[in-house]
């Protein structure tokens, strides 16, 4: 079989069955190149293992690998010993709960141009399900979608090319929980000059988790990963910039982007202000804006918790 083209990377932890479903829709790929599936599982519990040794002697349209890891060290860690093994020019990634469109690798690799620059590409996220208050909120804040600035891809949907993102080091490694392994990556690639792109046609249909322990958990995760990472790699001028100034630095990325919107009570006040003309904007009803102005502040009050946890912390150890 001849050298694959794309690597499609994906990290599971205690996810079977919605693992199954991704492998499923992996399999109704429209693509016309070589390309390989490599599933890193993270130390799971449950039945991934066979599931995925069952998987590979059957016959599928690419190349399927399964690595285990020893101990469970998070997404960052996950990702990296699959780009390790990738042997594709691209490297595509997406998550145990999400499955992808028969078009979605065609589209998003269609995208990558380094010769204007730009190394990654990310792509569309729907929900395989409306039904949970939880996917609907995720959705309307297209939380899972690059901003339209594009400072930054998310990996439950996006590709890049396989040698800067390597010699960037890929993702972040110190984050146990998934939220901001993506984001320190993306700053790197940055600070290097590369930029990303954006293909609306490249869709995955996300499985959300539908309970509000998950929910709060997810939103602590991805503050706490997001101030580590944000610390970690720019300046405090990027992350909290003087009003009016203005940096003229080409590679220059606004870390301001990603701290929390909610800090106190007017921050608080305008927050919702700007939610509610949202909502009117999306022409919500009354219950559905109930429903994201009542999730938003929950998601808010726990993004804000992570954040300062994670500061708090770096602050101690640099003491």
């Amino acid at each position: 079989m001849s050298k694959p083209k794309v690597s499609i990377i994906v990290p599971t932890y205690n996810d079977e069955k919605r693992l199954r479903n991704l492998l499923q829709s992996l399999d109704r790929l429209e693509f016309e190149d070589a390309f390989e599936v490599i599933v890193v599982d993270d130390a799971s519990i449950d039945n991934t293992s066979n599931l995925s040794y069952e998987w590979s002697k059957n016959w599928h349209p690419y190349t399927f690998h399964y690595l285990r890891l020893k101990e469970n060290k998070g997404p960052g860690i996950a990702r990296n010993a699959g780009l390790e093994r990738a042997e594709g020019v691209y490297v595509a990634f997406t998550d145990s709960d999400c499955r992808v469109h028969p078009l979605w690798l065609k589209n998003l690799i269609s995208a990558i141009k380094p010769e204007e620059k730009i190394v990654g590409c990310g792509g569309k996220v729907k929900a395989v399900s409306e039904s949970s208050v939880y996917a609907r909120l995720f959705l309307f804040h297209k939380v899972l979608e690059p901003p339209e600035q594009l400072h930054y891809l998310v990996t439950c949907n996006c590709c890049f090319l396989k040698e800067p993102l390597c010699d960037v080091g890929g993702f972040e490694g110190d984050i146990r929980n998934p939220g901001g392994e993506d984001i320190a990556a993306c700053i790197k690639l940055w600070k290097k000059g590369w930029r990303f792109g954006y293909q609306k046609d490249a869709i995955v249909y996300h499985d959300f988790d539908s309970n509000f322990r998950s929910f709060i958990r997810t939103w602590y995760n991805y503050g706490y990963g997001c101030s580590l990472v944000l610390h970690k790699y720019l300046q405090m001028n990027e992350i909290y910039p003087s009003p009016g100034e203005k940096i003229s630095d080409e590679n220059y990325w606004p870390g301001y982007l990603m701290t929390p919107p909610t800090t106190g009570i007017r921050s608080g006040f305008r927050d919702l202000k700007y939610q509610l003309k949202k909502c009117r904007d999306n022409n919500l009803s009354l219950a559905n804006t109930i429903e994201i102005i009542l999730l938003t502040t929950f998601q808010r009050i726990s993004h804000l918790y992570g954040w300062q946890t994670a500061k708090k912390k770096l602050e101690k150890n640099n003491l």
